[in-house]
């Protein structure tokens, strides 16, 4: 059997001049949108610890924040 999808993001960004619009808000509305209709049950987001900002931004619509463990391989 199949396991469903998992979406993976890393890296997501807004230009600067381009932040506080919603525009965030919508990419991830428009990928999340995807993973339904892919019939993927989880969006895996990697946000640099240190990135208040955008940490701050991710729970406020509705991400929890979690641990995750990587290994560098070169």
């Amino acid at each position: 059997e199949h396991q469903k999808p998992i979406l993976m993001l890393w890296n997501l960004r807004v230009h600067p001049d381009y932040r506080r619009k919603k525009i965030g808000k919508r990419m991830l509305e428009f990928i999340e949108n995807y993973g339904k209709s892919i019939n993927s049950y989880l969006v895996f987001l990697g946000c640099d610890k240190d990135n208040d900002s955008a940490r701050e931004f991710y729970t406020n619509i509705g991400y929890g924040e979690d641990y995750a463990f990587y290994k560098w391989l070169g």
